[in-house]
């Protein structure tokens, strides 16, 4: 008769808590929605899989009915069901806790999204899937993370609000100001400044504030800050006591309950001594639990990262800054310039290093030796694959155009069309000679397989050594196959590939004409800007940030893919990369072995005969 009271008072104590509509974490435990303590105890977190309650303390997770225990040294709650426990991320779900990705301790801030780990790391937000990089935004100097439902904020010296409903591509909603907090509810757009709370519909800020008593936090229809709600009609109520987590909890209809018919129990006569029975205290009342939870210990279930297939986006990027020349990819580490005079190394989508020159960038880098870059501080700089400087070269004069390698020497042009043979000897870079040709050159210097120096300068004048030529106009590159020249028209460029067959691009006002051995193979809509060709297949870039991939001996249209504001495309072995606005990588599972496969030679831009 005991056990059959004591369920039906558990079963009555349960039914009220659904009908409570929450779980609150305070100071002091766990309470619902009408002050009344669940559990006490110190606890960091409330929270829910959507069928089971938990709660987080210091020395693992716990159902909140204490009858199992998730074994997780120092458990740090993040969002939704997941928790961190020693550099490991766990997805909270069925009492067990399921190894979703590991991550660094240079990770911080962390929030997840369907299985989605975001973090700041050095000055950037990084996400990972699957322990892979899929993408990232650098430079943006993030201080902290915060994520609402299908929101995540980005708090800088700005607010960035992004809509990650499909955390694979994070929209941007909006800038804001800087703020500290945020949350989202009933459609509004919550921030905090640690004084005051601030609503947005969409980006346009509402009249109403309110006062903020502490973190924000939402269930999706309310907002609560300390002791204060706000519903979904921006009523505000003083809740009694200050909330650090909540989960809301599934409302339910009491069901109709069948009449309960008195059991008449007959006992037989006892010559024991019979004792009048007391009326139980409100202590006594309460379930004690004394039985030890059941202990469970973290699955560590292996991550694979999924196999890769042909066109897939692998990451992307944002670095936050113009990209002004033509990026230089070695072994899948890509070198990337911009106009601030920065220049980026990155691999599988994070920032190895950065290295800043004293002014404006904008020409493409090469790599040989070092890694070089020019300036229009009028220096030549050496950097290591280490991004530590080896040597810089003062010239005469600001240097619009990259430099060319051909395995022994550098070669660069000044805007004043003063042109430098430069040895990198690995300490310094010495000038071994130097000439005049016409200035403002249009392209950097294209070397032959003998050591001739090839320079169109501003009029469109052909420069062979230091004897100006004829007139080729303002092209975009200049191939050379051993000793001869693959002269273009007008904005024109060529491509050479790995059987030495030409493929001219040829732009009109709103089309560009591919000649394959000077006969009419493909039309692209708009101004092809950069192009590579493999084996294969051949890649163009347009003026709209489209790469058509198309096929090289049927002429079909294989695949394309949209990159906002692309501007270069550059390959190695597999991954095609896409340099805009954002960065994308895609695995493209093709070789790149022609003679002049990119538009300045090969992805490292030597812009010599030198294979």
């Amino acid at each position: 008769m005991m056990k059959k009271t004591l369920a039906f008072l558990l079963l009555f104590v349960a039914t009220i808590q659904i009908l409570a509509g929450y779980y609150f974490v305070t100071n002091t435990g766990v309470i619902n929605e009408d002050g009344k303590e669940v559990l006490n105890g110190s606890l960091s977190a409330v929270f829910s899989d959507g069928e089971i309650y938990y709660t987080v303390a210091q020395d693992g997770v716990y159902t909140l009915d204490a009858e199992t225990k998730i074994e997780l040294k120092n458990p740090v709650y993040l969002n939704n069901n997941y928790v961190l426990s020693q550099n490991v991320v766990y997805k909270i779900e069925n009492a067990k806790a399921i190894n979703i990705g590991n991550v660094t301790a240079k990770l911080q801030s962390i929030v997840v999204r369907n299985d989605h780990i975001i973090g700041i790391e050095n000055n950037g937000v990084l996400c990972y899937f699957t322990n892979r990089l899929v993408w990232s935004m650098e430079n943006i100097r993030p201080t902290r993370l915060s994520i609402s439902e299908n929101f995540l904020a980005v708090f800088s010296t700005q607010t960035q609000l992004f809509d990650i409903t499909n955390p694979k591509i994070p929209k941007l909603v909006g800038t804001f100001p800087s703020f500290r907090e945020y949350a989202h509810f009933s459609g509004y757009h919550a921030f905090s400044d640690g004084s005051k709370i601030y609503l947005y519909r969409g980006v346009v800020r509402q009249s109403v504030t309110f006062n903020h008593r502490g973190t924000l936090i939402s269930d999706g229809t309310n907002l609560f800050s300390g002791n204060l709600m706000i519903d979904n009609s921006l009523k505000q109520s003083d809740l009694g006591f200050s909330v650090r987590s909540l989960v809301a909890v599934k409302r339910e209809e009491p069901q109709p309950q069948p009449p309960v018919v008195p059991t008449t129990v007959v006992q037989t006569p006892s010559t024991e001594q019979r004792t009048t029975p007391s009326t139980p205290t409100e202590a006594e009342t309460k379930t004690t639990v004394t039985q030890e939870p059941v202990k469970v210990t973290p699955e560590q279930r292996p991550i694979t990262p999924p196999q890769l297939k042909r066109w897939d986006l692998v990451w992307k990027m944002v670095i936050n800054d113009e990209i002004s020349g033509k990026p230089a990819v070695k072994d899948n580490v890509i070198y990337i310039p911009t106009l601030k005079g920065t220049i980026y190394a990155v691999k599988d989508g994070k920032t190895l290093w950065t290295f800043r020159t004293s002014f404006i960038v904008v020409g493409n880098v090469t790599v040989g030796k070092n890694v070089y870059l020019t300036s229009w501080d009028d220096t030549v700089y050496a950097i290591n694959e280490q991004g530590e400087l080896v040597w810089s070269l003062k010239l005469n004069d600001d240097l619009s155009q990259g430099v060319a390698w051909d395995g022994l020497y550098l070669y660069a042009v000044t805007d004043t069309g003063d042109v430098y043979v430069v040895q990198d000897t690995e300490v310094s870079g010495v000038i071994r000679k130097n000439y005049k040709v016409g200035s403002y050159p249009v392209i950097p210097p294209s070397i032959s397989l003998s050591g001739k120096v090839f320079i169109v300068d501003g009029t469109g004048a052909l420069w062979q050594d230091s004897v100006r030529g004829e007139l080729v106009g303002k092209v975009a590159n200049l191939p050379i196959i051993s000793e001869r020249v693959i002269q273009n028209s007008g904005l024109g460029f060529s491509l050479i590939d790995e059987v030495s067959i030409v493929y001219r691009f040829i732009p009109t006002v709103s089309e560009t004409q591919v000649l394959r051995i000077e006969v009419p193979f493909l039309t692209i809509e708009g101004r092809v800007r950069d192009a590579v060709v493999g084996k294969e297949n051949i890649y163009i870039l347009n003026d709209k940030g489209t790469v058509f991939v198309y096929n090289k001996i049927s002429k079909q249209l294989v695949t394309r893919f949209t990159v906002p504001g692309a501007k270069y495309i550059s390959a190695w072995k597999d991954y095609l990369y896409v340099f805009g606005s954002e960065i994308h990588c895609y695995y493209i599972d093709e070789e790149f072995t022609g003679f002049w496969y990119s538009i300045y030679g090969n992805s490292m831009n030597w812009n010599s005969a030198i294979r």
